[in-house]
């Protein structure tokens, strides 16, 4: 759901076929979450070849907007990301992003309890052969009535 666009030359270029591609939905559904005051929520999603944690606001990257929820996605098991460079772009130009990697490959651990939700980014450089060993590339936590993703 987060952001994950970038400057064009006629706008901001994005992926039409994440949530960029739907902003007034997105803004629809998050303005939902800010006016009906819901609280405890947490977005999960994957299938974009990376890790991201992020903030979540009805106009993404506006620190003026409410900060309604969280976000995690895992990244693929063996398909690879996009490399460094395209991914600095994108997290120089999304300040909503906590936590954006697409070098490494794994999946995420998530646990859930009562007062809050934690996910680890589980990772390999080596998806295949005997030499792959998994470690965790970073930690986050939403604490419960809180909406922003912590490091740990």
């Amino acid at each position: 759901m987060s952001s994950t666009s970038i400057p064009g030359p006629t706008g901001r270029a994005y992926w039409n076929e994440a949530w960029d591609g739907y902003p007034e939905a997105r803004k629809r559904l998050l303005q939902s979450l800010a006016d009906n005051q819901i609280k405890n929520v947490v977005s999960l999603g994957g299938d974009v070849h990376m890790n991201v944690a992020a903030y979540l606001r009805p106009a993404p990257n506006d620190p003026n907007s409410p900060l309604v929820a969280s976000e995690f996605v895992t990244t693929s098991v063996t398909s690879r990301g996009m490399g460094e460079k395209a991914v600095a772009i994108v997290r120089d130009n999304n300040p909503d992003l906590l936590h954006i990697r697409a070098d490494e490959r794994g999946y995420s651990f998530i646990s859930v309890t009562p007062s809050h939700v934690r996910c680890d980014f589980r990772t390999t450089a080596m998806p295949a052969g005997s030499e792959a060993g998994f470690k965790t590339q970073a930690s986050f936590i939403v604490e419960k009535g809180n909406p922003a993703a912590k490091p740990i």
